[in-house]
């Protein structure tokens, strides 16, 4: 036996997780008095993204959006693993509301398909006002909401 250096081109499959391991048949240590050849695990590490987080198979991400926003409505570019995204955020949308975005996690490893994003909406209230701003909040303060059926 012999103590030798050796680089390997190594297959690393889209969607594979932090802390899972590949094994190579055959790259292992050499047996003692010519035995089989073992295998070679290899531990996988994944750097964190700063905005996008791992569920298993599904994507998490935070988007931020103004109040005004989530009263009226808007679109938003979120990004995902594939890249931007425009997401349609409905007028009404309270805090916390949660959109998942289709197809835009992490391929299945052990199947077929991928994963979703779930992205969360966080609404930011501004803590200073301009005059105008709060001539325009105090009017709406003062206007009657319309009648609900329900």
């Amino acid at each position: 036996r012999e103590v030798t250096d050796q680089t390997l081109d190594v297959e690393v499959p889209a969607g594979i997780a932090d802390g899972q391991a590949i094994r190579l048949s055959g790259k292992g240590s050499a047996a003692q008095r010519g035995g089989i050849t073992g295998d070679l695990f290899i531990k996988i590490h994944v750097d964190p993204d700063e905005t996008l987080r791992r569920d298993g198979d599904d994507v998490r991400s935070i988007e931020s959006i103004s109040f005004v926003d989530a009263s009226l409505g808007t679109t938003k570019s979120v990004t995902t693993l594939a890249g931007e995204h425009e997401l349609e955020i409905p007028s009404g949308t309270q805090p916390g509301a949660e959109f998942r975005l289709a197809g835009k996690g992490f391929p299945r490893l052990q199947g077929s398909g991928t994963g979703d994003q779930l992205v969360t909406v966080e609404v930011s209230i501004p803590q200073k006002l301009s005059k105008q701003q709060r001539e325009a909040l105090e009017a709406f303060r003062q206007a009657k909401p319309k009648k609900s059926l329900f």
